[in-house]
């Protein structure tokens, strides 16, 4: 069970939805003794009305009091976890390490500038120090933002280096098939025949190793999907996409080369010969 010390605003302030009950509030002397769960808590301690029961935390100090309302769950913790249960409750001002506020995105300085104001007015003792909220959520994610970074760049390099092999696949089976293109040209075959000839050659080595691959992505891609408690499936949209991106690089990467052999002139390529 997560325990969260938070102030009377903190619903309101993170635009949370009550499902039942009540937000804290401070015409309500005894809010300071209240509690707030969110779904998660109610549906693990088994309550169907969570507002006829009462908590207590002697761990913190706290006495017994009433729960006031029920909140719809929020993520509060990396998407690797699954929602934990949460109470919160109105800690003594002693506590108090941090203050959460919402300013528009458009009036963000002027909205920064009237805080450190009103900071300095109650206490010159501490400088005045603030971080983003999107940030601070963001750095759960700088392990999986890292390795985001490492496979594009890797899948680049892939990509360059697969093409540079395709290119050199089909300029040597040109080379070793420019006799054969040239009996064929001088027998009537089109530039358009000898194309897709050459070219559906080279892109079923492709195919074949995309078939391959597949099998060991989607596993890789499954075992790394695991850590995460709210996750995608793997739809086979994904894959054919994938490989519909795959063939165009392909193709574009071949046809150069091949085109230039369909259009040479057969008594070229026969004296070459």
């Amino acid at each position: 069970m997560r325990v969260l010390a938070v102030g009377h605003d903190f619903i309101n302030t993170f635009q949370m939805e009550v499902l039942s009950g009540r937000d804290f509030s401070k015409n309500y002397a005894t809010d300071t003794l209240a509690y707030i769960i969110n779904e998660e808590a109610a549906r693990q301690l088994g309550w169907q009305n969570p507002l006829d029961h009462r908590i207590s935390m002697p761990a913190v100090g706290r006495p017994p009091g009433s729960v006031i309302g029920v909140i719809k769950d929020f993520h509060f913790r990396s998407l690797k976890e699954k929602i934990a249960p949460v109470v919160l409750f109105i800690p003594p001002a002693s506590w108090s390490s941090y203050y959460t506020i919402r300013v528009k995105a458009d009036k963000m300085q002027a909205g920064l500038r009237a805080i450190e104001k009103v900071w300095m007015q109650f206490d010159t003792a501490h400088p005045f120090t603030y971080t983003f909220f999107d940030e601070t959520y963001g750095k759960l994610y700088t392990a999986e933002k890292r390795l985001g970074t490492l496979v594009a760049y890797f899948t680049f390099i892939g990509i360059f280096i697969a093409s540079l092999g395709l290119f050199s696949l089909s300029s040597f089976m040109t080379a070793q098939r420019t006799k054969e293109i040239g009996i064929r040209k001088v027998m009537g075959a089109s530039v358009k025949s000898i194309t897709l000839m050459l070219t559906k050659e080279l892109i079923l080595l492709v195919v074949l190793g995309f078939v391959v691959a597949v099998p060991a992505g989607y596993f890789i891609m499954q075992q790394w999907l695991e850590d995460f408690a709210y996750r995608i499936s793997m739809r086979p949209e994904i894959f054919a996409a994938t490989a519909l991106v795959t063939l165009a690089i392909a193709i574009i990467t071949v046809s150069f080369r091949v085109i230039r052999a369909g259009i040479k002139n057969p008594v070229e390529a026969l004296r070459s010969e």
